[in-house]
C-alpha cells in the first residue's frame, strides 16, 4: 500500500504540479509541467481543381496529432515530424459527370479528439438551381444560386445587359 499526493504550490510556475508517490518505504517526487495545446494553420478551407493532384497545408503545433480524411478520394501523401510542418495531400480527379464534391481533413490529438478541421472543396463552388430558362421581353424570374463554401460572396452579372438585366439578388429581366 502507498499513496500519491499532488501539490500545486503557489511559488511554482503556473502549469506545473508536484507529484509525490510513496509506498511507505520509498518516496518519489516529480514535477509535471502542463502546457496548453496550440495548433495554427495557414488554411481552414481549400479549393481544388477538377483534375487530381497535390496540395499542401502548413501548420505549427506543440502536440502530437493524427490526420484523417472523411472521403476516400483525398489522402495524406507524406507525414513529417511534428512542429512546423507542411503536409502534402494527394487527391483524385473529379469523376466524369460530377460538378463538385467536398471532404474534411481532421487533425486529432493523441486522445482522438478533433482539434482542427479543414474543409476541402473540389470543382465548382457555385451552381444555379436551373441550368436554363426561357423569358420573353419584359418577363422576370429569380435565379437561386447554391454556394458550396460558406465564405463566398456572390456577385450577379449579365454577359449581355442589352438582352438580360440581373440584380444583386438574382432577379433577371428580359429586355
Amino acid at each position: 500500500e502507498g499513496y500519491i499526493t499532488v501539490y500545486v504550490p503557489a511559488d511554482i510556475t503556473e502549469g506545473k504540479v508536484v507529484v509525490i508517490a510513496s509506498n511507505g518505504s520509498k518516496t518519489i517526487v516529480k514535477t509535471l509541467t502542463f502546457v496548453e495545446g496550440v495548433c495554427n494553420m495557414t488554411d481552414n478551407t481549400v479549393s481544388l481543381s477538377t483534375k487530381g493532384g497535390n496540395f499542401t497545408i502548413s501548420l505549427s503545433t506543440n502536440y502530437d496529432y493524427e490526420v484523417e480524411t472523411t472521403a476516400s478520394w483525398i489522402w495524406v501523401a507524406n507525414t513529417k515530424s511534428i512542429r512546423n510542418e507542411s503536409l502534402t495531400f494527394q487527391y483524385d480527379a473529379l469523376p466524369q459527370g460530377t460538378t463538385t464534391r467536398s471532404a474534411q481533413i481532421l487533425f486529432k490529438d493523441r486522445y482522438n479528439g478533433t482539434v482542427k478541421t479543414v474543409d476541402v472543396y473540389q470543382g465548382s463552388l457555385i451552381s444555379l438551381e436551373k441550368s436554363q430558362t426561357m423569358l420573353f421581353k419584359g418577363e422576370e424570374e429569380y435565379l437561386t444560386a447554391n454556394v458550396l463554401s460558406g465564405n463566398q460572396e456572390l456577385v450577379w452579372t449579365s454577359s449581355n445587359s442589352d438582352i438580360v438585366w440581373v440584380s444583386q439578388e438574382g432577379k433577371i429581366i428580359a429586355i
